[in-house]
């Protein structure tokens, strides 16, 4: 598991990318409208697979949707199937 990685927004490039040791490791796409973000596809690049990156990207993108009180709009499959994991996350869902 990666102990040390940044996560940002980047609405220049309309996506949230997590970061580890500087480098690029994945993003989730999205489009933002009114007072909806559509989620439309998450990867993390091989190198950095299997170390819980995307849920921890899903997890800020999510909140950070939340916190800004839009409603996420999930096509992406990772994003989608991650709201049916944790209703916890309160987000408020718009299912496509």
């Amino acid at each position: 598991m990666v102990e040390s990685f940044s996560l940002t927004r980047n609405d220049a490039d309309s996506r949230y990318e997590i970061h580890v040791d500087g480098r690029l490791a994945g993003t989730s796409a999205f489009h933002a409208s009114g007072r909806e973000v559509a989620f439309l596809h998450t990867e993390i690049r091989a190198e950095f697979e299997g170390q819980g990156l995307a849920g921890k990207l899903a997890e800020y993108a999510l909140s950070d949707v939340a916190g800004q009180d839009k409603t996420a709009v999930p096509h992406c499959p990772f994003i989608a199937g991650y709201l049916r994991r944790h209703p916890e996350m309160g987000a408020r869902v718009r299912w496509p």
